[in-house]
């Protein structure tokens, strides 16, 4: 499902060029589930950008069922992520004028895509909201809202899920409850899924765990 190849990503500084990622090479399968981990700064939140397509690499592959993200042009890569990969942040980032419901129909609505609530609804009610549809992000708990964003990123039916720190502003036992709903729907759905932690627990869970130290990724 996604293959990355000989990827490096450099930033400029004050001081030169620092080196983030150093030329890191792994896959993951169709339906894995995979844990990025690794202290403060070793660039996972960097790589899941670049999966993400919201920063390209200064040299590298990454390839989405053989399609290579770095050779699309900017309208084809914003396409590409529009209908086939869902982000999932720390802060869910809810529009707050939206309903529940309206924040998961969004993408489809972006996308220009047909559809009915209906679709949205189940969804909702898949995470345990169904009876919160018409409320604004202000009337709903943190895990509430984590579980909207959810159900927001499976909207589109994406190739693949990814999430930056999904449970990281959430207290334990509500990020506990919020990921067996992720891991559940996940795989109900057979998706591939690519979560950034620092909670090794989480990691745990998943199907595998990659670990980023010094520019460079081991499992």
């Amino acid at each position: 499902m996604i293959e990355i190849k000989n990827l490096k990503k450099t930033f400029s500084t004050r001081q030169g060029p620092l080196e983030i990622l150093k030329g890191i090479n792994f896959e993951i399968k169709k339906g894995e589930i995979i844990a990025i981990t690794g202290f403060s700064g070793s660039g996972k939140s960097t790589l899941l950008g670049l999966l993400a397509g919201l920063d390209r690499p200064q040299s590298g592959e990454i390839l989405y069922d053989g399609k290579n993200l770095n050779q699309l042009s900017e309208p084809e890569a914003q396409k590409f992520r529009a209908q086939n990969l869902s982000l999932i942040f720390q802060n869910h980032y809810l529009i707050p004028h939206l309903t529940a419901l309206e924040n998961v129909v969004l993408p489809l609505q972006i996308l220009g895509l047909p559809f009915e609530s209906q679709q949205a609804e189940n969804l909702l009610t898949q995470v345990g909201l169904g009876d919160r549809l018409n409320h604004y992000p202000s009337e709903l708990s943190g895990g509430e809202s984590q579980r909207v964003a959810i159900a927001r990123g499976l909207i589109i039916k994406p190739l693949v899920l990814l999430a930056d720190e999904p449970t990281g502003s959430l207290d334990t036992e509500t990020g506990n409850k919020v990921m067996k709903l992720y891991f559940d729907l996940v795989r109900q759905n057979k998706l591939t899924s690519v979560i950034v932690t620092h909670n090794q627990e989480l990691a745990s869970l998943c199907d595998r765990e990659l670990k980023l130290s010094q520019g460079m990724i081991a499992e």
